[in-house]
């Protein structure tokens, strides 16, 4: 996400109208984010979906084994609803966290080219003072 940023803010630094670019930057470094967002919600949620199907079925096999029985329950039936709503309330944890990250960004970012800009617009700032400000 930083890189994004990064790369947004030097981006046209030596061209008039830098500042009022910047600010129109906002959409596309918000969709430039997400994409990164998007990808490791993926990852995070197949991830901690996995091991609570898998810390599931490592408990359903110790307790298999401390009765002296081979067979696992998972034989004989689905993943139980309870633990199915439990990998759905985690996804959604971790979308609701992705979102704020994206939010949170977007907000800084904007707070951000505000505050760096006002000196530009001023004229006590140089487009590179502008931009070592803002980063």
């Amino acid at each position: 996400m930083l890189k994004a940023v990064a790369k947004r803010v030097s981006k046209g630094i030596t061209t008039e109208g830098w500042n009022e670019t910047k600010l129109k930057d906002t959409q596309i470094l918000k969709n430039e984010i997400e994409k990164v967002l998007n990808s490791t919600s993926k990852l995070s949620k197949s991830k901690v979906s996995k091991g609570i199907i898998e810390a599931y079925k490592k408990g359903i096999d110790e307790v298999d084994s401390k009765k002296g029985t081979h067979n696992t329950v998972l034989d004989e039936l689905d993943i139980p609803m309870n633990l199915k709503m439990l990998v759905l309330d985690t996804n959604n944890l971790l979308d609701n966290a992705s979102f704020q990250v994206l939010r949170k960004a977007n907000d800084a970012y904007q707070q951000v080219m505000a505050h760096a800009t006002t000196g530009l617009l001023a004229g006590t700032d140089t487009r590179i003072q502008a931009s070592q400000n803002m980063l």
